[in-house]
Order: structure tokens, then C-alpha cells, then sequence
């Protein structure tokens, strides 16, 4: 890879972890104020360094994703649905009331979402069937 590639490289792994802001200090350290000023092996440093930043976003991306499936998944057994019975997620995420999607295509802010929809589901359930028990009682 030539030294342009490497220039490239270095800036689009700063623009994929949302890092843009933070390649005048990483330049600085070096004592330059662009790319085109570094040495081939300062250059690679960076990358090393950059790649870094994009693994570990990468990571607690996952994180977070995995984190807010649980959370829905567990607020699914609230509502009533056998989360052990894929079937019966899948036929439940599909109801256009609630997603209209499975929940492997949704990302972190719609499973976010789906949880305070879910939240809701739950809380309107034990409400009726409170509402049926104190009917019941004053009967």
C-alpha cells in the first residue's frame, strides 16, 4: 500500500469511529498538522491506533445491541410470549402493532423503541386483568 492508500485509510477509519475531531491531537503528538507531513512509519502508527478506536466502537456496539435485545426479550416473557420458542418471538415481532420486523433486524435505537412499546403492552395487560379481578370481587 502506498503512502496516499495509507493517508486514505488513516482518514476513513477516523470518519467510521466518529473520530474526525480527534486527528489534529493525534497529528500534534507527532508535531505536524497534516498527514502529508508524516513518515511512512508514523502513518502506520496511526492506523494501528485508528483501527483500535474502530474495533473497540465495534465492541461496544455489540455490547449496547446485545444489552437491548436481552431487555426486549425479557419484557417479551412479561407480555406473556414463550421467549424459548423462537417461532413465537418471530410471530409476535411480526405483528405490525408491535414491529412488523424481527428483532435481529433492528438496531439499537429501535430496540430501544420496542421496549417502551413493550413496557406498555405489559402494563395494559395487568391492567385488564386487574380490571377483571376487582369486577369480580364486586360481584
Amino acid at each position: 500500500m502506498d503512502i496516499k492508500q495509507k493517508r486514505r485509510k488513516f482518514n476513513a477509519l477516523l470518519a467510521v469511529a466518529h473520530m474526525m475531531e480527534a486527528k489534529k491531537w493525534m497529528l500534534a503528538y507527532y508535531g505536524v498538522d497534516s498527514t502529508t507531513e508524516l513518515s511512512e512509519k508514523q502513518l502506520d502508527e496511526l492506523i494501528a491506533k485508528a483501527q483500535d478506536l474502530v474495533n473497540k466502537s465495534k465492541e461496544e456496539q455489540d455490547f449496547k445491541m446485545r444489552k437491548w435485545r436481552h431487555r426486549c426479550l425479557r419484557m417479551m416473557a412479561a407480555c406473556g410470549v414463550d421467549t424459548q420458542d423462537w417461532n413465537a418471538v418471530n410471530a409476535f415481532m411480526m405483528d405490525p402493532r408491535i414491529c412488523g420486523r424481527h428483532l435481529y433486524e433492528l438496531n439499537v435505537p429501535e430496540l430501544m423503541t420496542l421496549h417502551r412499546k413493550l413496557h406498555n403492552v405489559r402494563d395494559r395487560k395487568a391492567a385488564k386483568k386487574h380490571d377483571i379481578k376487582w369486577i369480580a370481587i364486586q360481584n
